[in-house]
Formats: structure tokens, sequence, C-alpha cells
């Protein structure tokens, strides 16, 4: 298999602040549409992609009451803090329904332990065909477009919180590009991460 094109060392630094991402007004918006796409989801099972801190995760059990959600995310340190939240905010208990994977979602992904289908998956990947249940329900904010200027890095705008703009190397992962996030936290950090090129140009 081919060498990870997100440089996974990039969260060791950026997962303790990550947790005030949540904070930003284009957090809370993704928030409120996630929350209110979920529904009810009690006795449901959750599959969230690339649930960095389990913001979305969180939601789901709180907001949706689903039965069980499980997180994938390429970062350790990102799981961790995410882990440490979740206690915090839902109770030991409450956060034994949300388990938690580190694996890259860069190419087809095996994570053992992962059930094979869902009912509800949350994320912009080809993979959650793999484990959609037939009939039930895929998740996915479409609320980054870098060809907006209220998103633009280069014209310095930020608006919400939350700019675009393209990493210096163009790369493609099974036509997810590379694109670079800069979150407006407490002091502005920079992570790099795959998407999928028509997600974040708006384009169906």
């Amino acid at each position: 298999m081919a060498s990870d094109p997100v440089d996974k060392t990039q969260f060791q630094t950026l997962a303790p602040s990550y947790l005030t991402v949540n904070q930003l007004p284009y957090s809370q918006l993704q928030g409120q549409l996630i929350a209110s796409t979920l529904g009810d989801c009690t006795s449901l099972s959750v599959l969230n992609l690339a649930g960095s801190a389990g913001f979305h995760a969180r939601r789901a059990i709180v907001d949706a009451n689903a039965a069980l959600v499980d997180v994938v995310d390429i970062s350790a340190e990102m799981i961790r803090s995410g882990q440490s939240s979740t206690e915090k905010r839902l109770g030991i208990e409450q956060a034994k329904r949300v388990r938690w994977y580190e694996g890259s979602l860069s190419y087809p992904f095996e994570i053992p332990n992962l059930q094979q289908e869902y009912d509800v998956v949350m994320a912009n990947w080809l993979d959650i065909v793999r484990h959609l249940k037939p009939g039930g329900k895929s998740i996915g904010a479409r609320a980054l477009n870098p060809k907006v200027g209220y998103l633009s890095a280069e014209k310095k705008k930020g608006k919400y919180g939350m700019m675009v703009a393209d990493v210096e190397e163009k790369t493609e992962v099974r036509g997810k590009g590379l694109r670079c996030l800069v979150a407006a936290l407490t002091e502005p950090e920079r992570f790099v991460r795959t998407s999928l090129e028509d997600s974040m140009l708006m384009r169906d």
C-alpha cells in the first residue's frame, strides 16, 4: 500500500487545542446541521468516519440517542483527546456507547472489530457504501467551499473561524485532493487533510 499522504504527526500538537474548534461559528453551524439531520437514532448504530475529537459522535448520543457510535480517525492523539472529553461530558457509563478506532481513510480501510454495517454513517467518503445498511442514512455536511471569499486563507477572511487553502504540492488520492485548513483558535492552527473535490466545491 502507498504511504498515506496525510502526515499524522501534525495532530500531536493540534489535538489539545482542537477541542476549542467546536466554539467557532463554522463548527456551530455544521453541528446544528448534523444534529437536525440525525433525527431520532434510538436503538440505531452510527459510524463516524474522520471523527476527530468526537464532536458529532457526542451529538449522536446526546441529541439523537444513538445506541452505539463508532469513531474512526487517523490520529491517536485526537482519539485520546476525544475519549477524555467524551468521558467528562457524558460520564463514564454513557461514554461506553462511543468506541474509538485509529485508521486512515485515504485508502480503503480494514479495521479489526469494526461492525460490518451501520444504520447511519457520517462522512463524505466512498467507503460508507461498504458499511451502510440497506435503507440506512448517510450524512455529510458540505460547509467548506474554498472558492468563496470568506473561507479563503489567501484573502485572510476567516469570517466563520475556518479558512481553506490548497497545499503547495498538488496531490490526489482516490479522487480526494489535499487541502490545508486554517482554524482560528487561540493560536491559528494549520493542518492538512484529504477531501472529495466535488464536496469541497459544492458540486453535485
